[in-house]
This record gives C-alpha cells, structure tokens and sequence, in this order.
C-alpha cells in the first residue's frame, strides 16, 4: 500500500491535510494527515467523500462536443480537436481587437493551488482580458482592513484557544469550519466563554455559551453601540488612542451626538445586552473577534466591519496574545512572483456589473471560459445570465461533471482531481502550507489546470509564432521550485520543497502578513473610504429595507457536508439529508396558513422556486432561510438573487463583492 501526502483544495476554513491510501494505482481510501495539527488527522464529510468522487460514474473523462447549445447532443473529441477549436477563437479574438477582451474568464477558485490559476496566468500573458470575478471573494474585509490598517495581517486560529472571550461575529464553524469547533471547544473547558452574534440561531448557537440575534445588517451599530458604552465607562486603551492612532477625537464626538436610540434600533438589540457584552469585554483580558463570511455579504458589510475594527483597537483587544481580530484571507501574495505575468491590465468585473453593463462593453464579450464554477447555479441574475450565454460565439467549461453549467458549453474539458496532479496549497485560514502529490495515473484523458494552459500555449504558438510567452514547457517540479524558493524554505525550516513529501510546514505569521503597506498608525478617519462611497468614519450605514411586495429576507446558509453546488451528486452525502427545506417563523407560517412540510412557492422579481416549508419557533419573523441549493424541481436557490453589491471589495479585488444577504422574496403555500 502507498500513501501519499495532499491537502484538500477547496476554498473553505479547513484546508485539510490528506493521506491517500493507494494499491496497484487505485486509490482505496483517503484520512486525515496527523503532522498537522489544525485539522490533526481527521477530515469533514467531503473529504472523505473524495474517494467516491474521484471513481464516480459520471465524471467526465474526455474532452467532449455539443452539436448545438443546450441540445445534451454531445460527442468525445480529442483534445488536439478542443485545444484547435479553442486556439482559433482565441486567435481570431487577437487578431480582430489586438487583444483578449472579448474573451471572458470566469475563475471560481473553487481550486486553491499555487498552479490551480495557470490558465488565467497564461491569458493574461499574451494580452488583458476580462475576468468575472468569484461572487465569493471576501473583498470587504480586505478592503476594510486596508483603509483601517494600511494592509493586512493575519492571527493563527490555533491561538484562538489563549483568549478568555471569544465572540463569533457573522460565522457558523459548525456547518463551515469544523476544525476550528474543536478549538473552541477546548478554549470553554479551560473557561473561555464563546458568544454568537448572528442574525438567527445557527447549528452553532447551541454549541456557545450565549447566542445573540443582531438585525440583518445591523453588526456595525452594534459595534459602535458597545464602544460608546465602553467609552462613557472609561474603558478604553487610551494609550493606543493617543498614541498609535489617528483620528480618534472624531469618532468620539460622533459616538457622543449620535442618539444611542437609533444605534439600538439599527442593530435591534436592547440596551441590556449592550451592556453585558461591553462588561464582558471589560472582565476578559483577552478578547477574539472572528469576522465571518455571513457578515460580509450585505451592502454596508465593510462599513460594518470598520466599525468592529474600531471596539478592538480603541478596547485595547488586538495587541494580547490569541485576541484581536480573526478573518479568512488571500495568500496568493506568496506565489505572485512565480508567473512572470500578473492581472493588473485585466479588465475585471463581478457578475452584476457584468450582466448590466456587458451589452455596453468595447469590446464586447464573444468567448467565455469557466473553471472550477458553476455560475449558473451559483451566480445572480441567473436567468439574464442564461440569455447573455446564448449570445456568445464559444462558451468552454473545465469541469468534473456536467453541471448545468458544463451542459450550456460548448466544449467541455476533463478537470484532474487532486490525486491526479501535483501542486502547493496553503491554507486561507490556518497556516499550513503542504505539497499535493500525484497518487494516480490520472483517470482517462484528465488533465490538470496546469497541463490544459501549457498545451494550449503550445497550439497558440503553433499557429502565431511567440504569440504566448506563458511557459510552455516548464517541468512541474521547476513550477514547484518558485512556488517554494528558497527564502520561504528557510522560514519553513527545509531545504526544499521536496521536504513537504514528509509532512506540511506551518508558514510563519510574519510570512502570512502582507505589510508592506501597513501604516505606523491606526486610522478611525480615512478620506480614501469616501472613494469607496463610504464615510471617513464608521458610522452607521443602515442596511436595505425590503420593499413591500417582498417583506421577507432570504438568508442562503451553508451546510456542513456541501460547499455551494459541489458534492451534490455523492451518494453516501446525499444519503439522510434534507435538501429542500425553506425555514420560517411561526408567526409568518400562521399568517400565511402553512404548516411543516407544505410545499411553498417562495419569488420575487427575479425568479420563482418550490421548497417544503419547515416552521420554527425559534426564527426572527422578517426572514426566511434556506440551506437547500436546489428546489424541488431542481432549481437553483440562486433564481432569487438579483444584482445588489455590497459597499466594499473593489480596492482589494478590483470589483465590489455581491450582497447575497439583501435578497428580498414573498412566500405562499403552493
């Protein structure tokens, strides 16, 4: 039997560490790597799902055709005819606009290798082209980070255990970080106490020792709300203040003129539990904010998160050991130096702007390229982007299955699992950095990202001499080299990469905190937010009021054994669970006569969907939320949501991110 050593490529918190377990070029069973100590040897459903994944009967194994959109009508093609098919419109595009504008890629990084974002790389190395960009990016965090802080830096989740308080802003670790569960759950047993503040009781409101249900969108008032009373008790780290921060007396006197009445109506919380939490902040000496992605997807998410920056620095909580502000991040800083190319001249966009404004585009878009997404089932607007799709000259999808999306393609080309290629993945939560190996003979004629940009660079050049510089013929042990030099080798303590085959590495706080930017002071006034649309100061933004004709909140979760669309097709997964259930309140389940497991017709103004309803007691009246990713007739949750972004992401990413949570829908019992 040989192991191989990997580590899980999906963009989520875990970012597990993997052996495989390999007999005669069969991979027999995968388990948790025990030399990381995040995830120490056990994974999450999905992971161990991946055997099933790899061998399931409907992957796709071979670059296939369709005669004509949508027909299903589809043929096996070699991939000398797909890279052909695909160079020529690729080469028509150049030579018409003397550049790749008209061709639109669209990267979900639902792949977090090093190597996993070579064909975008390889594009963008022969001339700007126009990149959708993941509706998923995190972008108001980093682009709140970088107005308060200057840059970002990054605190290691494993220290989370050291803080006597520990607050779950906007984040449900039960559904979508497991690993970090057994962390907190170690921090209560030596006396932390953990507190939820989210806007209805997730999985993880009963694993806390108090949950608090703040106002969809009202985080950033409750923030500010705590820091006032915190101020009027002179609890303050006044010395950070006056000494390491700017800007302070005007934030002050706003938190003094502002009626502490309207604060409270904004986050809907009364004024007791203002003060418990600002006394519980006062007892702990060390205290954890971890910003979640629910807090992120709201059209005032980085005004909000400003203002939770504001209570941790002016309460004196980001300099002790373990406390301070906990969020995701990007390390593709680390890698950037390994292309020779960058996506700086890209022409970027995210789906809204991109479904309002591609008509107008010069020039505009004839070829679109999906990788590691499913956009029409994870995307917005969905039903204009259906009809945008049918107006392209050539739609390519890299895929392991026929998704909806792979079904609406063109062409459509066999993606390498992770047991089939080899690359260098960190993780975006932890700091674990690890080598994937190559465990099997890939499976058909599957290639990895990697290996379908340096084929097609190749054919590019074949017929346009020196056309793409991109490194054709680069070995992938080389790719790995610069994906690892020698200057990280010796902060991870080997000599080279080869040494990962023994186990990940851990990554160097200091390594993991972009600074070059970080600035001497903390600012609480930023002119630079107001380019944003944005206050100086982070004051109050109130959030979407839903309009009449759709009262009701739609709040899309995630559950523990799915990340957006993937995995929906594993049978063991699918075993057991409810897929198709909407929650709502009792009161509104009385209003509207629906009882459990009626089926109900939630719309709004841009779709339609069928879903059981299931009744809570326990629910806010004003929202309805659904883990479910298909309704009962198999369409997407996504039908429902429109175009709305949220306030921040665009310095960061070049595009704002999508505000999923200011979706408004009616529901009636169908």
């Amino acid at each position: 039997m040989k192991i191989t050593r990997h580590v899980c490529p999906l963009n989520c918190y875990d970012t597990c560490s993997i052996l495989a377990h390999v007999d005669n070029d069969r991979l027999i069973k995968v388990s948790g790597d025990p030399l990381q100590s995040y995830t120490l040897g056990t994974l999450c459903s999905k992971g161990y799902s991946l055997t099933e994944h790899t061998y399931h009967p409907d992957r796709i194994l071979y670059p296939l055709r369709q005669s004509s959109r949508g027909s299903e009508n589809w043929k096996r093609i070699t991939w000398e005819e797909a890279l052909q098919e695909i160079s020529g419109k690729i080469l028509e595009i150049y030579q018409k606009d003397s550049n790749l504008l008209p061709l639109a890629l669209l990267d979900g990084k639902a792949n977090t290798g090093v190597l996993a974002r070579s064909l975008s790389h390889m594009l963008s190395s022969i001339s700007p082209i126009t990149q959708i960009e993941n509706p998923h990016s995190g972008g108001a965090v980093l682009d709140a980070q970088l107005l308060d802080f200057g840059g970002y830096s990054q605190k290691d989740p494993e220290d989370m255990k050291k803080a006597d308080l520990i607050v779950l802003w906007g984040v449900n670790p039960a559904s979508t970080a497991i690993h970090q569960m057994r962390i907190l759950q170690q921090a209560r047993n030596r006396g932390t106490k953990v507190i939820l503040i989210d806007v209805f009781p997730s999985v993880t409101a009963d694993k806390v020792d108090k949950a608090i249900f703040v106002k969809p969108g009202g985080d950033g008032a409750l923030a500010l709300a705590i820091l006032r009373e915190l101020m009027l008790k002179s609890s303050l780290n006044y010395h950070f203040l006056f000494r390491e921060s700017e800007g302070w007396e005007n934030l002050r006197d706003w938190l003094l003129e502002t009626d502490p009445e309207q604060m409270r109506n904004v986050a809907g919380i009364s004024g007791e539990v203002i003060t418990y939490l600002a006394n519980e902040i006062r007892r702990c000496s060390t205290t954890v904010f971890w910003i979640g992605k629910g807090l992120q997807k709201y059209t005032n998410s980085g005004q909000n998160i400003r203002a939770i920056h504001a209570l941790a620095v002016a309460g004196g909580l980001m300099k002790d050991c373990g406390g301070g502000i906990y969020t995701s991040h990007s390390v593709d800083f680390l890698f950037n130096d390994i292309w020779g190319s960058d996506l700086i001249n890209n022409r970027k966009m995210n789906f809204s702007s991109f479904m309002l404004h591609h008509k107008a585009l010069d020039p505009g878009i004839r070829m679109l390229w999906v990788t590691q997404s499913n956009p029409l089932v994870q995307g917005t607007e969905l039903q204009a982007f259906r009809k945008m799709m049918s107006s392209l000259d050539l739609i390519v999808t890299t895929e392991h299955f026929l998704t909806p999306t792979a079904r609406y393609s063109d062409i459509v080309l066999p993606a390498a699992t992770l047991f089939e290629m080899e690359d260098i993945i960190a993780g975006g939560w932890h700091q674990w950095l690890g080598l994937n190996e190559q465990a099997i003979t890939p499976l058909g004629e599957v290639r990895s990202e990697l290996e379908i940009a340096q084929a097609l660079s190749r054919v590019l050049n074949k017929a346009f001499p020196g056309v793409c510089p991109f490194p054709a013929d680069r070995a992938i042990s080389d790719w790995l080299r610069l994906a690892v030099p020698p200057q990280l080798c010796r902060q991870l303590g080997i000599d080279t990469y080869k040494e990962l085959k023994n186990g990940p590495q851990k990554i160097p706080l200091k390594k993991l905190a972009d600074n070059s930017q970080l600035q001497r002071k903390y600012r609480f006034v930023v002119p630079e937010a107001m380019e944003l649309g944005c206050p100086e100061i982070p004051s109050i933004i109130a959030p979407v009021s839903p309009p009449e004709s759709y009262p009701y909140r739609l709040i899309c979760v995630r559950q523990a054994d799915r990340l957006n669309s993937q995995f929906g097709n594993l049978s063991w997964l699918l075993e057991g669970q409810v897929r198709d259930e909407i929650i709502l309140n009792k009161e509104l389940a009385g209003l509207k006569k629906i009882v459990s497991g009626d089926q109900v017709s939630v719309y709004n103004q841009w779709g339609e969907i069928t879903l059981k309803a299931k009744v809570s007691q326990e629910f806010p009246d004003n929202i309805v939320v659904c883990s479910a990713r298909q309704d009962l007739n198999v369409k997407s949750i996504n039908n429902l949501i429109g175009g709305r972004e949220t306030d921040m992401g665009k310095a960061t990413n070049g595009v704002f991110d999508m505000a999923f949570h200011e979706t408004f829908v009616n529901i009636v019992r169908s």
